[in-house]
């Protein structure tokens, strides 16, 4: 008979016991599932406060004027960028005449329209302007230019004049002469070698 009632107390605290450690569990859970909704919540806030934000964002549309390219048309200029460098080339058949330094009446005409379009699109950007040749040596004009170099340099720094005259503030504009020494193509056809002639007008950081 002890033996019997030992025993059923036993088992009735391991029924108990049991029954504490599954409430324990079920608390567990509902406490974790509690956590999860409330989480679930706040993101679902975040959410739509983000949308709402992204809402208000104003797009800022696309430039619809027209492009460099069309601005310049007509002045026989074309157009590149280097990193931040805007470079406006017009070949020196356009500008001069053949071993001259003197700008051509169209070239002037031309040079006016580039001052135009430069300070209204880059107003106040630093303005260099190289001459090229290509790497034919001199010799029709040799009493006037010993080289190259010289020829280069005076036409850069004719254009510069002429950029000037046509409304480039003086403090903003500087010239270079690179002879033959930096061409576009090389220079083993006569095409190429006229490529290369030319003057090259740099808008310094002009953010193409």
């Amino acid at each position: 008979m002890k033996l019997y009632l030992t025993t059923a107390i036993l088992a009735a605290a391991t029924l108990f016991s049991s029954g504490c450690v599954r409430d324990q569990d079920d608390r567990t859970v509902l406490h974790r599932e509690t956590e999860i909704a409330e989480l679930e919540a706040k993101i679902g806030a975040l959410e739509t406060a983000l949308a709402r934000e992204q809402a208000r964002v104003v797009e800022v549309p696309e430039p619809t004027g027209p492009s460099l390219d069309d601005e310049l048309d007509g002045t026989g200029a074309t157009t590149s960028t280097r990193g931040r460098e805007v470079v406006i080339t017009v070949g020196n058949e356009i500008l001069f005449r053949s071993g001259s330094a003197d700008l051509t009446a169209n070239a002037k005409r031309s040079l006016a329209r580039i001052v135009e379009v430069i300070n209204r699109r880059y107003p106040g950007k630093e303005i260099r302007v190289d001459g090229h040749t290509d790497n034919e040596p001199i010799r029709r004009t040799r009493d006037l230019w010993s080289d190259n170099w010289q020829l280069s340099g005076a036409r850069s720094l004719a254009v510069l004049r002429e950029l000037i005259s046509a409304g480039i503030s003086e403090d903003r504009i500087f010239f270079a002469g690179f002879g033959e020494f930096s061409p576009v193509a090389d220079n083993a056809t006569r095409a190429n070698r006229q490529k290369n002639r030319r003057v090259d007008i740099v808008v310094i950081d002009g953010n193409p």
